[in-house]
């Protein structure tokens, strides 16, 4: 087992059990942010402000790519979803890979589904390859560290 820094640039996304959509290659993942949230009371002995904790806010799944020109089946997943008005959850797997390619750390995401789809703008004027954006939303989360 060795103790270097994972490297950030080294990862795969899988939908379900990686077998759902083969064509998913993500260029950037916004993982998870996790905030304790506090309330304030005032102590009745000195009057002083006390802070406690109230709970855990999770941001969202936001997962980043080159737009392909073809469909592809993550799109299909998402315009059905548009065209329905129905929520189809899915599993999220995000893997950390080290210099083997296996996982070192997983993110699974339980029933994930999205809440907006953007791409960037466009221009004449630059070189930039189309980028869109799909946030999730997800009822739980677990992080596994796998020891090697």
């Amino acid at each position: 087992m060795t103790n270097l820094p994972l490297l950030g640039f080294h990862f795969n996304v899988s939908f379900g059990d990686g077998k759902v959509f083969d064509d998913v290659s993500f260029s950037e993942v916004s993982v998870i942010d996790l905030e304790l949230l506090t309330k304030e009371s005032c102590s009745i002995v000195n009057s002083e402000q006390l802070l406690s904790p109230s709970g855990f806010k999770y941001s969202d799944l936001e997962l980043k790519r080159g737009k392909a020109g073809r469909e592809s089946l993550l799109f299909k997943w998402l315009d059905i979803q548009v065209v329905n008005q129905k929520k189809l959850p899915i599993t999220i797997i995000v893997n950390v890979l080290n210099h083997e390619h296996k996982p070192s750390l997983t993110w699974t995401f339980s029933e994930a589904f999205p809440i907006k789809y953007q791409t960037s703008g466009l221009s004449a004027n630059s070189k930039d390859v189309l980028i869109e954006t799909i946030t999730f939303k997800f009822t739980s989360y677990k992080v596994k560290q796998i020891n090697q």
